[in-house]
C-alpha cells in the first residue's frame, strides 16, 4: 500500500491548507497532521482542516514537544492503526517547502527500495538563506569526517521512512530539530540503506517563517554528532 504523508505542524498558516488542497487534488489522501501545541491562535486552521477533509487525521499535543516529538507521535499512531502492508510514511513540512511532485518522487523511490530511508535532497539553487546552506555544508562535512558517510542533505524534512524503521525512531532520545540528524545516524548504525532523490529548493519569504532557532537548535544538532560518536566508541 502507498505510504502515508505525515505533516508536523507548529503555528501553521494558510500554506498548510494549500499543501493539503494540492495533495487531495493529486489523489493523495492518506494524511496525518500533528498539531504540535500550536495554541489557540491556530485553532481556526485545524478546524478548517477537519471541516474540509474528513480523510485527514489530526492529532494534537497540548504543549509543544518539538518536531521530533511530533513525528514520534505520528509513528506511534501509524504502527498502531495503519495497515501493516503500508510502505511506511513520507514526512513533509507544513510551511510550503515541499511540492506534490517532489513528494511523489520520494514515494516512487520507496516503491523501488521499500526497506531504504529515502531523502528528498535539495539542490540549493538560487537565493538560499545563508544559515540553511552553511548549516548543511558543515553537518555534511562533520558526518563525513566523524562517521565516514556521505549524505548530500542532512537537514531535509522530506523523507520516506519505511515502516520497519519507525520503531527504531521511537527509541531516539531527542525530540526537536536534532531528531532528524539522529534518524540518519540510526539508519547508518542499523545498516539501513539511505537513498536520495533530487527535489526543488523552495524558501518562502526567505525562510523567515521557519521555527528553527539558529544558535539553540544548531547546538542541539551538533551535540548529536558527538554524543553518538562517543557512544559508538564505548
Amino acid at each position: 500500500m502507498k505510504p502515508w504523508i505525515l505533516i508536523p505542524a507548529y503555528h501553521p498558516d494558510e500554506k498548510l491548507l494549500h499543501l493539503l488542497e494540492s495533495l487531495h487534488a493529486a489523489d493523495l489522501r492518506k494524511i496525518l497532521v500533528v498539531n504540535d501545541g500550536s495554541g489557540l491562535d491556530c485553532d481556526g486552521i485545524f478546524s478548517e482542516i477537519r471541516r474540509r477533509w474528513s480523510s485527514v487525521t489530526v492529532l494534537a499535543h497540548e504543549t509543544n514537544r518539538g518536531k521530533g516529538g511530533a513525528l514520534k507521535t505520528a509513528f506511534r499512531y501509524l504502527l498502531e492503526h495503519a495497515d501493516s502492508s503500508s510502505q511506511g510514511a513520507v514526512t513533509a513540512d507544513a510551511d510550503g517547502q515541499h511540492t506534490v511532485p517532489d513528494i511523489r518522487c520520494v514515494m516512487d523511490e520507496m516503491e523501488r527500495a521499500p526497506e531504504a530511508l529515502v531523502l528528498g535532497v535539495r539542490m540549493f539553487e538560487g537565493r538560499v538563506p545563508l544559515r540553511s546552506a552553511f548549516g548543511n555544508r558543515l553537518t555534511r562535512f562533520l558526518l563525513r569526517l566523524l562517521y565516514g558517510v556521505r549524505i548530500p542533505d542532512t537537514q531535509t524534512g522530506l523523507r520516506g521512512i519505511p515502516r520497519a524503521m519507525m520503531e527504531r525512531c521511537l527509541e531516539i532520545p531527542s525530540n526537536r530539530y536534532e531528531f532528524e540528524l539522529d534518524m540518519l545516524l540510526a539508519a547508518v548504525s542499523g545498516g539501513i540503506e539511505i537513498r536520495s532523490v533530487p527535489i526543488r529548493t523552495i524558501y518562502i519569504d526567505n525562510n523567515a517563517s521557519s521555527r528553527f532557532h539558529p544558535l539553540r537548535d544548531s547546538a542541539r544538532i551538533y551535540s548529536v554528532l558527538f554524543r553518538n560518536l562517543f557512544r559508538k566508541k564505548r
